[in-house]
């Protein structure tokens, strides 16, 4: 058996080859945690240009027709979440007075026979950030349309219009979404209502609503 004896030129070789391979390790952290994410490549960039590194976050954008459906994103704590949803079927509607009469159409579509104003409370949870209102409909009427407001309420004070989305044409089937829009939920203070305006027809029947919005970040799980 043969032993091998480290002088001190090689204990001090190899204390420096330690030194240097944790400055190194350090500068490469430091350089990861310093780059932005640049919004339109979704590469890291560091000191204002390109290096590389692996792509961590991929995003199936929206369809641009429907801007508020999100479906098969994978997402990184670095991108926004996908969008979460509150479907409320016509037939949940209520008659805002007593002069209101609904008649139950079918697959949840409702008409009415008199007044104008059906009404549901939307359940958001607190910090939530509403996106968009779809409605569904059908619309055979040349004449007339329907119109869904999401409304809040201090209750006994005041009321606010978050956004509103109508329908269009006489084509049967159909759905529409509101503009975008950034409100968050603050149950605290405010009740949220959807509101639909439905003028009296049997060929024109509300059928629901979505709303999309992005959860509140403690429900937020990846």
């Amino acid at each position: 058996m043969s032993a091998v004896i480290c002088g001190p030129d090689s204990i001090d070789r190899a204390k420096l080859l330690t030194v240097i391979a944790i400055i190194l390790l350090i500068t490469g952290i430091a350089d990861f945690a310093g780059a932005g994410l640049s919004p339109n490549t979704n590469e890291y960039t560091a000191d204002g240009g390109m290096f590389l590194a692996p792509r961590i976050t991929t995003q199936i954008l929206p369809d641009s027709a429907q801007p508020d459906q999100q479906s098969n994103a994978v997402i990184s704590p670095l991108a926004a979440p996908p969008f979460s949803y509150v479907n409320v079927l016509g037939s949940s509607f209520t008659a805002r007075d007593s002069g209101t009469v609904i008649t139950y159409a079918s697959n949840g579509c409702i008409s009415l026979t008199s007044g104008d104003r059906v009404t549901a409370r939307l359940d958001l949870p607190d910090a939530a950030v509403i996106k968009y209102v779809r409605i569904y409909y059908n619309d055979t009427d040349a004449v007339l349309d329907l119109q869904t407001w999401l409304t809040t309420y201090d209750p006994g004070v005041t009321s606010v219009d978050l956004t509103t989305v109508s329908s269009s044409g006489s084509a049967g089937y159909g759905f529409a979404i509101s503009p975008e829009i950034t409100a968050t939920v603050a149950n605290t203070s405010n009740a949220y209502v959807l509101i639909a305006f439905l003028p009296n027809s049997a060929t024109l029947r509300f059928c629901g609503a979505r709303v999309a919005y992005y959860p509140p970040p403690y429900l937020i799980i990846y």
